[in-house]
């Protein structure tokens, strides 16, 4: 009798150990759900993701404004080791607000679908949950920490479409800072000339060039000098380290480029806390840009 209730009892614990491992299988599960966000440098013709699952490309699908189905693939770009970021042009526009159907394709080579609206900084969960995080911010100046150092605002370009540098090398850690920056003890400009942006493609497609899209010419003022920054974002994720780097301006973000004025009021290099970072500067201190005015650093002139 007594071997009988021992054996129901070890039945009894093997059948709750079971029971906890599915439960806990399902809770783990649930953690490590997968995030897909519409990144601030996305438009009506480009589109750029972030995945917090690691893939080996997107697949994108969204019905045009005559209702057209159009499906594209966004790859990674080869800075990104980490297979997280995912880009393309989009080959028709993408209507505002469009739901839009995007298809991870995993590194283990399984599909994951998830579907939103597109619009900026706009993200859904495997789970199926969306969420929008808050509008654009504008500021000005750069502000005074008190600690010594001041606050800008940093976006990225990727360096091998913009060419040659205004200051003539290329160097690992990099940046453009606006010509109307302050904080490195003289102007960076000034910059005169330039087309108008109606010259140029539209900027909203993703690009802006043409045969009479000249950019202005500006004065090498601020080229050569360093910068120690890092990352101060609270934004959940932003920084990949807090720790300091020391990028070589190399380059100007000149507020009258065509490429820049057509933005309107949107237009970064008409700050003068903005910093354009060249893509191995920007992700050796972030993880993403977490809004269209940029990442939070903060900087020092390393004299």
């Amino acid at each position: 009798m007594f071997s009988i209730i021992i054996k129901k009892m070890a039945s009894n614990n093997r059948n709750f150990f079971v029971l906890f491992a599915c439960v806990m299988s399902l809770v783990f599960l649930q953690l490590v759900s997968a995030k897909l966000t519409i990144q601030p440098e996305s438009n009506s013709w480009w589109i750029q993701l972030h995945s917090t699952e690691p893939a080996k490309y997107i697949k994108v699908s969204y019905k045009t404004s005559s209702g057209q189905r159009v499906s594209v693939t966004a790859k990674r770009p080869s800075w990104d080791s980490a297979h997280n970021y995912f880009t393309c042009s989009a080959p028709a526009e993408i209507p505002n607000n469009a739901l839009t159907t995007f298809t991870l394709i995993k590194m283990n080579g399984k599909r994951q679908t998830m579907s939103m609206k597109f619009y900026n900084r706009n993200s859904v969960s495997s789970s199926g949950a969306s969420s929008h995080s808050g509008g654009h911010s504008h500021g000005s100046n750069p502000s005074s920490s008190g600690s010594g150092h001041k606050i800008a605002y940093a976006t990225w370009y990727d360096q091998t479409a913009a060419g040659t540098p205004v200051c003539g090398f290329k160097t690992k850690y990099c940046g453009a800072p606006s010509d109307q920056f302050e904080g490195l003890g003289e102007r960076v400009g000034p910059c005169s000339g330039g087309s108008a942006s109606s010259t140029c493609q539209n900027c909203q497609r993703g690009y802006c060039y043409g045969p009479k899209c000249v950019a202005p010419h500006c004065k090498h003022g601020g080229c050569n000098k360093k910068l120690k920054i890092w990352c101060v974002d609270t934004a959940q994720g932003a920084c990949k380290t807090t720790k300091p780097i020391i990028m070589t301006i190399n380059n100007i973000c000149p507020k009258r480029h065509p490429c820049n004025t057509c933005k309107g009021g949107e237009n970064p290099c008409a700050r003068k806390d903005h910093l354009d970072l060249c893509e191995s500067t920007f992700f050796a201190i972030a993880n993403h840009q977490p809004r269209a005015k940029g990442l939070k650093i903060a900087f020092e002139l390393v004299h």
